[in-house]
């Protein structure tokens, strides 16, 4: 069986920021984005009894997921760039 490839750690710092960026644009496009633009078009995808439209919840979901998901590879990038400088983890 081959050995794992092994990933550069500055690559893969890179790789962790521009992911985490992605997940809060992403996260901002569809939590609030689209939600306005079906506001703007006056899409009604489907209400509630109280008069909320669902549309707002499916995107609120999505936004916090994506931000979770940021959050842990920011952790993830701040853990490795510690490394690589030669400092001690943080706790």
């Amino acid at each position: 069986m081959a050995a794992p490839a092994q990933v550069d750690p500055a690559t893969q710092l890179k790789g962790f920021r521009t992911l985490v960026a992605i997940l809060v644009l992403a996260g901002l496009t569809v939590g609030l984005g689209m939600p306005m633009l079906f506001i703007a078009l006056g899409i009604e995808a489907f209400m509630t009894p109280w008069g909320f439209d669902g549309i707002w919840f499916f995107g609120l979901f999505v936004m916090v997921v994506d931000f979770v998901l940021a959050w842990t590879f920011w952790r993830r990038a701040a853990a490795l760039d510690r490394r690589l400088m030669g400092l001690p983890p943080t706790s």
